[in-house]
């Protein structure tokens, strides 16, 4: 059996092409692979090179707006803040200031020192009274026609040396006893008047 089957096998005959011309095939197909590749590398080198130059003119570009957006810085002149308050004192109404004062009119309450305090918008008025009852009664005065009791009595204190005043007429060193003297002060906001 053995003997039967060779008998039946042909002999196949295979042709190779010789490898020169497989050699130049693939040197081609090579040359083309790496043509197509340095190609595309080099259009890619040229494109991050433009994005490059686009994001540098970009940047540049955002900073100019910037810059022109942003406000200008005003120098001011020292003296221009000086000046406002000089006007804005000027021009403020004093009438009521006096009208305060002008509408005291309670006996035994002499007026001795009348201060404006323009920084603070404070208004004091000292007055010399002759008890403790006359500065209420002034208080009330100074108050009268305002629901917000805006005078406010600060200090009552003995004035030094007034309770005996000299008489004309009199000696030199004759004093005539008089009622003790108290000296009390009275503050205001200038808004509020």
């Amino acid at each position: 059996m053995g003997c039967a089957l060779e008998n039946n096998v042909r002999p196949v005959q295979i042709e190779f092409v010789h490898a020169n011309t497989w050699r130049r095939v693939w040197a081609i197909a090579a040359l083309a692979c790496v043509l197509v590749v340095g190609g595309t590398m080099w259009k890619w080198s040229f494109l991050a090179d433009e994005v490059k130059t686009q994001s540098q003119q970009i940047a540049e570009n955002s900073s100019e707006l910037r810059r022109i957006r942003t406000p200008i810085e005003v120098k001011i002149d020292p003296r221009a803040g000086s000046v406002a308050l000089a006007q804005a004192k000027v021009l403020q109404d004093i009438n009521p200031i006096f009208a305060a004062v002008e509408n005291v009119k309670v006996s035994g309450a002499l007026l001795k020192a009348f201060t404006v305090d323009t920084t603070g918008n404070i208004l004091r008025l000292d007055y010399e009274i002759d008890s403790l009852a006359t500065a209420a009664r002034v208080t009330e005065v100074l108050n009268a026609g305002n629901e917000q009791k805006p005078w406010k009595l600060g200090v009552v204190a003995a004035s030094s040396g007034t309770g005996t005043p000299q008489v004309v007429g009199q000696p030199m060193g004759a004093r005539v006893a008089t009622a003790p003297v108290f000296r009390a002060s009275w503050t205001v906001n200038l808004k509020v008047l």
